[in-house]
């Protein structure tokens, strides 16, 4: 015959778990709940010890401000937690608090109709995964996406693109005389004048614009809802910002230009890489002059910008 564990005994080795736990009865009224998850939760002992209705428990004034959920969305949010615990899913939920911790949730029905309710602390877990995640999609040096991300982006863009027929446009942007900056001022000077290009395309990035370095000194920029009209000037402002500064060198500073060729998708196109490949024919033209931004025209192409040096 199993021997029973006595409640006092439970109660004492439940109060020793680093995960929180909190056991409610089948009316869903708080009979437990140990000293980690008043910690996590930062609920009173008064509170916990009057075994409240756990819908009280969620809704306590003084922790609702805890969870990391816009005020509009509070009230949604707290009643989705209740009807989780009410119906006993058991599907682990990852809940954001207001000071950027993720706390893990999970719900286990008991024998007697009660709820088992979980919580572990998985704020390492989910940051270590972000930080693997920025690594793998972007670019250390300048902290844009990398050539395959964006290119993810931009085919996930495309199909958006295609379905809503919006208006969409690419730059492509090469740094003039890159290899002679590297040659003369070395490789420190030629990096800083990378960073500084970033700079230049992400200073007025709207939320939805996407920026990649595809490699080398060469950079992509996807501007959806943007026309051709609006995309030249997003390029001449960037090719004034970097005109403007300067990259600090051993042997000076250094001024910078940048050659931007633009193209505005259409229907007629194949997909994103058409788009693209558009928007680097007329960087090829933009670069014969330097300086300077370049349209892509099906049947040639139309320069407008600052005439080369």
């Amino acid at each position: 015959m199993r021997k029973r564990i006595k409640p006092q005994v439970l109660s004492a080795a439940l109060e020793q778990a680093q995960e929180g736990i909190v056991i409610l009865d089948a009316n869903l009224k708080v009979q437990f709940m140990n000293t980690a998850v008043r910690r996590l939760w930062g609920v009173s002992d008064e509170l916990a010890d009057s075994n409240p209705q756990y819908e009280e428990l969620v809704r306590d004034s003084n922790r609702p401000a805890r969870y990391g959920v816009p005020p509009d969305e509070l009230e949604a949010f707290i009643a989705h937690r209740i009807s989780l615990v009410r119906k006993g899913d058991q599907t682990p939920q990852d809940i954001k608090t207001s000071d950027g911790r993720y706390i893990r949730s999970q719900c286990t029905k008991l024998p007697d109709g009660g709820r088992l309710l979980t919580y572990f602390d998985i704020t390492d877990l989910i940051t270590n995964a972000e930080s693997l995640h920025r690594l793998a999609t972007t670019d250390a040096l300048t902290a844009v996406h990398n050539r395959r991300q964006f290119l993810q982006l931009a085919e996930a863009e495309w199909n958006r693109f295609s379905r809503y027929q919006r208006p969409l446009s690419a730059l492509m942007l090469d740094l003039d005389w890159f290899k002679l900056i590297n040659d003369r001022f070395g490789h420190a000077a030629g990096d800083a004048a990378l960073q500084s290009a970033a700079r230049a395309c992400t200073i007025d990035q709207r939320r939805t614009d996407i920026v990649g370095r595809m490699g080398g000194d060469e950079f992509a920029i996807l501007l959806p809802e943007t026309d051709e009209v609006q995309a030249v000037a997003v390029a001449e402002r960037i090719s004034n910002k970097i005109r403007s500064e300067s990259v600090a060198t051993e042997r000076g500073a250094l001024k910078l230009t940048v050659s931007i060729g633009v193209a505005e998708a259409a229907l007629s196109m194949s997909g994103a890489a058409a788009l693209l490949d558009a928007a680097d024919q007329a960087l090829y033209m933009a670069k014969a002059g330097r300086n300077r931004v370049a349209k892509f025209r099906q049947r040639g192409l139309a320069d407008r910008g600052v005439a080369a040096e």
